[in-house]
């Protein structure tokens, strides 16, 4: 899902003045300080996911090939969003 669907997307909820797109960061430590971490990604292989639950962040995750479903079970750890 490119940028500009993901806007579309969470723009028809009326959620996006509760997100922040960080970019790149480069202190990952101050960012994992956060209540949750959602992994909008349909690509890559989740290393930040991972990471943020190694955290102990509740995660939210596309169900994408890239694994999630191997990292995150369903309403224990995290939550799986079906991809459309």
């Amino acid at each position: 899902m490119r940028m500009g669907n993901i806007l579309k997307y969470i723009s028809n909820y009326n959620v996006l003045h509760r997100i922040d797109f960080l970019g790149k960061v480069l202190r990952i430590d101050e960012f994992y300080a956060s209540k949750y971490f959602c992994i909008p990604s349909d690509r890559r292989v989740p290393n930040a996911l991972c990471e943020a639950m190694a955290a102990g962040l509740p995660c939210v995750s596309f169900d994408f090939v890239a694994c999630s479903r191997d990292i995150i079970d369903n309403g224990k750890n995290g939550i799986i969003v079906e991809f459309e």
